[in-house]
């Protein structure tokens, strides 16, 4: 399976440059088997960004650090990637709200394992909810938020979000695309099966199960989100903003 950011390099000419991070290198692909247009490197968003990056992209696209960013540090990051982008660049940031998963159709031990992930995303200061905020902290730091399309897109249901949200897209988990259904809900089994697995190692208090039945509640967990049972998916949202001249 490729990274997204390879897809996209496919897809877009080769005169536009990509440039994918992450805080380990652990999924990054072969150097040799990118196009030129195409590099990853290592980077924490939560250190100061060097002045080689200074004003440095068109476009910044963020997504998946709801679990990992405490409350108290999203503005920071806003900050740090504000630094990055040129004037009249864009951020564009696509993130779920870990407390808002839910099991479709509803099944007993899937919707009590979707609520883990919300709750071990407050235990830890972060936001449960968090995606409500970040336009604000865009705003707040320079960004003007772009609107939502006036209309829906016509290959797809979902209607555009309440331009008042400051949403630019918001595909509530019921609505997903049914081709991306069952592979969604897959990933998120696999991770919320790797939260109870680490829960049961070191015992983090809870209400659903102890360490002596994490392998049966997981064992129910699996059963109910086999193919065919319940899937457990999130809202998506992205907002997307530019940053002033």
């Amino acid at each position: 399976m490729k990274i997204w950011l390879e897809h996209l390099a496919k897809d877009l000419p080769p005169t536009v440059i990509f440039h994918g991070y992450d805080i380990n290198d652990r999924l990054f692909p072969d150097p040799s088997t990118l196009p030129p247009n195409l590099s990853f490197s290592v980077f924490n968003i939560l250190e100061p960004v060097s002045e080689s990056l200074y004003e440095k992209y068109d476009v910044v696209h963020i997504r998946g650090l709801c679990m990992v960013l405490k409350e108290t540090e999203w503005d920071g990051v806003v900050k740090n990637v504000s630094k990055m982008i040129k004037p009249g660049g864009y951020i564009v940031w696509t993130e779920t709200d870990p407390g808002g998963a839910q099991s479709i159709p509803p099944a007993p031990t899937a919707d009590k394992v979707a609520s883990i992930l919300g709750y071990m995303c407050k235990i830890r200061g972060g936001d449960p909810y968090c995606t409500a905020k970040l336009p604000t902290y865009l705003s707040n730091n320079g960004f003007t938020i772009i609107p939502p399309p006036t209309s829906p897109n016509t290959n797809y249901t979902p209607l555009p979000p309440d331009p008042a949200s400051g949403h630019y897209i918001h595909i509530p988990a019921k609505d997903y695309h049914p081709d991306t259904v069952r592979p969604f809900s897959r990933n998120f089994v696999k991770g919320l099966c790797s939260f109870i697995s680490y829960m049961s190692q070191f015992n983090v208090p809870n209400e659903w199960f102890t360490p002596e039945t994490a392998g049966g509640f997981t064992e129910q967990f699996i059963a109910e989100t086999d193919e065919g049972g319940s899937s457990v998916l999130f809202d998506l949202v992205c907002v997307v903003g530019q940053k002033l001249e």
